[in-house]
């Protein structure tokens, strides 16, 4: 991934965006105003909309966002959001990627598959039948670490990364990267170490 333009966005304006998309799905239940809601009020909302997908907002120590785009390859390395072993997500992809239930929906049978796997196949071939990338993905990761994963537009990627006659168009995302847990390991190592100097035992760390 080299030669990448990443720019700095807030992380309300993505919880914003994807606040959206969820609000426009006629199956949801949201009747909140955008327009009048705080950024604390927008990030409420989501949590409670998508518990799983979202947590990692407010679980994280700190987050870093940004917007970029995605070529092909990158597109098709991206995790789908985790799933229990053979359920759903991780039914349809073998390996737990975009690339691979893309082309496990290529060689298959939409209905089959999704009679297998639990996600809307045909819903997917139906977006791959729309021209270009779709809105952006939002993708999270700690930094230093690869691949991402993602947390919003599972449908979306695997629609995108579906085999196309015509040339690839990037794909757009949010990625929230997370800084790398080291202050509190380093922390409990002191304390054990002045804990040693003192003959103390270390107290388990909770």
């Amino acid at each position: 991934m080299q030669d990448r333009t990443m720019k700095r966005v807030r992380q309300a304006a993505v919880v914003r965006a994807w606040l959206r998309r969820e609000a426009a799905n006629p199956s949801t239940a949201f009747d909140g105003d955008l327009a009048s809601m705080t950024d604390r009020e927008m990030t409420a909302a989501l949590l409670e909309l998508k518990p799983g997908a979202s947590r990692f907002i407010v679980t994280a120590s700190s987050l870093r966002w940004y917007w970029t785009t995605l070529d092909e390859a990158e597109l098709r390395r991206l995790r789908l959001i985790a799933c229990p072993e053979q359920t759903l997500w991780r039914a349809l992809s073998p390996d737990g990627t975009v690339g691979g239930a893309a082309d496990r929906i290529a060689g298959a049978e939409p209905d089959r598959l999704a009679a297998e796997s639990g996600v809307d196949v045909n819903y997917i071939t139906s977006l791959a039948e729309e021209t270009g990338a779709t809105e952006p993905l939002v993708v999270h990761t700690r930094r230093g670490h690869a691949p991402w994963t993602v947390a919003d537009g599972n449908h979306r990627a695997v629609a995108h990364a579906l085999p196309s006659a015509g040339s690839f168009e990037a794909q757009p995302a949010y990625l929230a990267v997370e800084p790398n847990s080291v202050v509190r390991p380093l922390r409990e190592r002191l304390v054990g170490v002045v804990r040693r100097a003192l003959g103390r035992s270390p107290t388990p760390s909770r």
